[in-house]
């Protein structure tokens, strides 16, 4: 059985495009299927050359990579000011939401941009990073009609969510008040050819 706090690691060549000249780097892999931006800030990280990690490593754990993290995060965080003005996250919150991310990504697309995402924690972290996330999740704007309903009226994943479950709702109870109706009539009838 595989430890899931343990990640091989993977030595690839990348070209250094400010020196022209190949420099190899050592990638996190996943240590089981699933979503994990953990390691894709991780790597991210590596590729831009804001993290490394030693070339005679092999695996690395959960911890270590929390630790890398932090070091990451103490070294580039203003000593003076540690917050995002922005959404006012501080280096510790950001060290609070960084293990939420080893299982997955709680965000909530829009739908009328690749870059428009709903703030959340998670999404935060990336933008601490200076990493800008993209998402395919749009609603072509030639199509007038589902870019008003999906973008401008619902405008997030979640809303859309919500307005499909209030759909399938009204449309069962609709759908039970029919067949309702059905049985009363049939029962009418049966009864009305019972009594003749």
């Amino acid at each position: 059985e595989k430890d899931e706090n343990i990640y091989k690691l993977k030595v690839i060549e990348k070209k250094n495009e400010y020196q022209g000249i190949i420099q190899q780097k050592n990638i996190i892999t996943q240590n089981i299927n699933g979503p994990c931006p953990l390691l894709a800030l991780c790597n991210i990280l590596i590729l831009r050359g804001d993290i490394s990690i030693p070339l005679k490593k092999t695996e690395i754990t959960y911890e270590e990579i929390i630790d890398i993290l932090g070091d990451y995060i103490a070294r580039n965080t203003n000593k003076g000011n540690n917050s995002n003005t922005e959404d006012e996250y501080t280096f510790q919150d950001v060290l609070d939401i960084i293990p939420t991310l080893k299982k997955g990504l709680d965000i909530n697309v829009k739908f009328d941009s690749v870059l428009s995402f709903e703030p959340s924690p998670a999404f935060t972290v990336f933008k601490f990073f200076n990493i800008k996330l993209v998402h395919g999740w749009t609603v072509d704007p030639e199509d007038k009609e589902t870019f008003r309903i999906i973008a401008k009226e619902c405008g997030n994943y979640n809303k859309v969510v919500e307005k499909i479950i209030e759909c399938d709702s009204a449309c069962a109870s609709r759908t039970n008040l029919n067949n309702d109706q059905e049985s009363t009539n049939t029962g009418n009838k049966n009864e009305d050819l019972y009594h003749t």
